[in-house]
């Protein structure tokens, strides 16, 4: 299994690296997190495994942050909201119409966000070892993930199989879980896109 390499244009000018493998439908995106290397990942014993797994009969596209690996290192700007604009400018070049959304550690709150603004490109929502509401927040209620979630998805130390399992058959809408974790807020906004799609 080889991967591809490529490159895009951010918006506000920085250049980030995305990497393809697999094919199948529907694609998954894993979104960036921090100290990523599409390049080096791939050929780690830590990675590879799980990305072949992953990748066995879907694509799979993944991107370094800006700032990491061979994406373009001197950036001005870090934060929730260009990381987004960044995974947008990644699923565009890679020509992704809809999609499975991952979010590991940092990933979580960007895939999260992602998904409540574009909830039409995103078939399923997998969070794994990650966190919407910042880590001092966890640290004050450490079950807030779980207890938001009514036990069908673990914060913690998420079995590979449970997240395979939701790959193959998308526990839940990716609405259902940013409400969950967001809170009433996002509910609302919930219920309103849910109405608008009626």
């Amino acid at each position: 299994m080889q991967q591809q390499i490529r490159f895009c244009k951010t918006a506000d000018g920085v250049r980030l690296a995305y990497a393809s493998v697999g094919a199948g439908e529907p694609p998954l995106v894993k979104a960036a997190n921090w100290l990523s290397h599409v390049e080096y990942d791939w050929r780690t014993p830590v990675w590879r495994p799980f990305l072949e797994r992953l990748a066995r009969n879907r694509r799979v596209v993944r991107y370094d942050a800006r700032g990491c690996g061979l994406s373009d290192w001197d950036v001005d700007e870090y934060s929730l909201e260009v990381w987004v604009r960044d995974l947008e400018a990644v699923v565009d070049a890679a020509g992704l119409k809809r999609f499975s959304l991952l979010g590991i550690s940092q990933g979580g709150p960007i895939a999260i966000t992602y998904a409540v603004r574009h909830p039409e490109r995103v078939s399923r929502l997998v969070l794994l070892g990650a966190y919407a509401r910042g880590y001092s927040e966890l640290l004050a209620r450490p079950a807030i993930l779980v207890e938001s979630t009514a036990g069908s998805f673990s914060y913690r130390n998420v079995p590979l199989r449970i997240v395979a399992a939701y790959l193959r058959h998308g526990v839940f809408d990716p609405l259902d879980l940013a409400a969950a974790v967001l809170g009433a807020a996002a509910a609302y906004a919930v219920i309103t896109a849910r109405r608008s799609r009626r």
